[in-house]
Order: structure tokens, then C-alpha cells, then sequence
């Protein structure tokens, strides 16, 4: 997982005419019905934690909240996205990938897992990142943070991949891999394909470097999309009580020349 407290301060802009739906055909059950990748509502926001909830239980969610996330706190960080949407327009691009073949009951409606990726396609300065911070810091103060939440753990997490996008980015435009996440049942149906091509042909198209913070878990999918190991976050989850350091490995892709190739 790619997540700091930024993250749930800027969401998409599902208008923009580049997310278009990206369809696969599923192998292993009806070649008919495809897998899609498609734009995230602000009104199944909802939904994209639940997913988040499910894929990083046990893990990051478990240090994040403790005792589960209530549904109060998944509205206060609904809310806040909704927000950051509104603060950094066209910044923040949500996605969901949906299974028609599950059932209509299915508790997650259909939706397999998520991604978020965070464009900055301008170069920013030490004031723009003292701007941006200082917002985070008013919208904590007016609105609070969501019950149940570990702040230490956030913030120092937060603080220490800030630092390491600085170090390897500096101030840069690129665009980040913040979230991509997959029910734990519902894998090797192409969420994780589906969600880096967008991604990759993204940063392709507009000439930048794409960048995220993931486990070695997702190595091999990142590799396979031209991410290459950079450095490994400084980190160690066994400091707030997990049996696990839960490793995150800062990995970087360069574009390609000829997007087209």
C-alpha cells in the first residue's frame, strides 16, 4: 500500500475525458462477460475503503485502526476526499475494476479492488509545498480525524515517504501510485494489470516518471511495468506493535519515449 494523510485529502476528477473503461477477458470463467476498469464515483467512495479495509487486514489497516474501521470514521474520510477533490482539481483519479460475472448481492457490488493515482504535473516549490502542508494541517484542525485512527503511526509513516518522494522526485512533476488494492478472494483477475496500464500510458502520454511506495509482494507486477527498486522506505511497523516491519519498497518508472511503442 502506497498511503499517506494526503491521500485522503485529494480525490479525482472522474469527469476527465481520459478515463475511459479498460476491459479484459477474463480466462478462467465466461470469455462473454469482461473484467473493467472504470472511473470511482465520489457516490462509492464507500466502497473504496471497504476494498482497502479487506486487502490490508492484517497489515497496514490493522496499525491504521486498531480496532477496525468504524463507520464513522470511513465517513469522515469519505468526506475529506470529497474535499481534497475540491482543493486540487484533476490531481487525484480513482478507479475501481468490477466482476460482472459475481453475484448482484455481492457485498463490495461487484467491485474486485481499487487504485488511486495522484498526478502533480507541474513543478512545485518549497512554498507550494509549505501550501499544501499547511491546508492538511486546517482541514485536521476544522474537521478532526476519524475515530479510531492511530495518528502516531499515520504521521510518522506519512512523514517518512514525504521525505523520500522529496529525495528521489525532488520537485518534480510526476505521477504517484498511491493506492492499488484487491479483495483478498477475488485475485489473478487482472486488477493489478488493469490498474498499471492506466497508469503507465498515463505518465507515457504526458512525458513524466511515475513513482510509488509498495511491498515486495507487488515487486513483480511493478517490475513488470518497467518500475525499478530505488531505495526501501526506513520503516519498521514492529515499532507500533506488529509482528511484521511491513516493508515498503520505493520503486520508480521512467517514461517511455514513444508512448505509442
Amino acid at each position: 500500500m502506497t498511503s499517506n494523510r494526503s491521500q485522503s485529502q485529494t480525490f479525482t476528477d472522474n469527469r476527465k475525458p481520459d478515463h475511459k473503461p479498460v476491459a479484459i477477458r477474463k480466462s478462467h470463467t465466461s470469455a462473454n462477460m469482461p473484467v473493467q476498469l472504470l472511473p470511482m464515483p465520489q457516490s462509492e467512495w464507500d466502497i473504496y475503503y471497504d476494498v482497502c479495509a479487506a486487502a490490508f487486514r492484517p497489515g497496514f489497516m490493522s496499525l491504521l485502526f486498531p480496532d477496525g474501521m468504524s463507520d464513522k470514521a470511513k465517513e469522515m474520510m469519505v468526506s475529506e476526499m470529497r474535499r481534497g477533490a475540491d482543493r486540487y482539481p484533476g490531481r487525484i483519479s480513482v478507479f475501481k475494476v468490477v466482476d460482472t460475472d459475481l453475484p448482484d448481492d455481492d457485498p463490495f457490488q461487484k467491485v474486485i479492488g481499487v487504485s488511486q493515482w495522484k498526478l502533480f504535473d507541474k513543478e512545485r516549490t518549497e512554498e507550494d509545498f509549505r501550501r499544501e502542508e499547511e491546508a492538511s494541517k486546517r482541514d485536521v484542525e476544522q474537521y478532526g480525524v476519524p475515530p479510531g485512527m492511530n495518528t502516531t503511526f499515520y504521521e510518522d509513516f506519512a512523514n517518512v515517504a514525504s521525505q523520500y518522494k522529496k529525495k528521489h522526485l525532488g520537485s518534480k512533476p510526476y505521477l504517484l501510485l498511491q493506492v492499488l488494492a484487491t479483495r483478498p478472494d477475488q485475485g489473478r483477475k487482472g486488477v493489478g494489470a488493469l490498474s498499471m496500464k492506466w497508469g503507465c500510458d498515463k505518465a507515457d502520454q504526458l512525458g513524466i516518471p511515475a513513482y510509488l511506495e509498495g511491498s515486495p509482494m507487488g515487486q513483480g507486477l511493478y517490475r513488470k511495468w518497467g518500475f525499478e527498486d530505488v531505495d526501501v522506505l526506513p520503516f519498521d511497523a514492529r515499532k507500533y506493535g506488529f509482528h511484521d516491519e511491513l516493508r515498503h519498497m520505493c520503486m520508480k518508472r521512467q517514461p517511455k519515449e514513444d508512448a505509442s511503442s
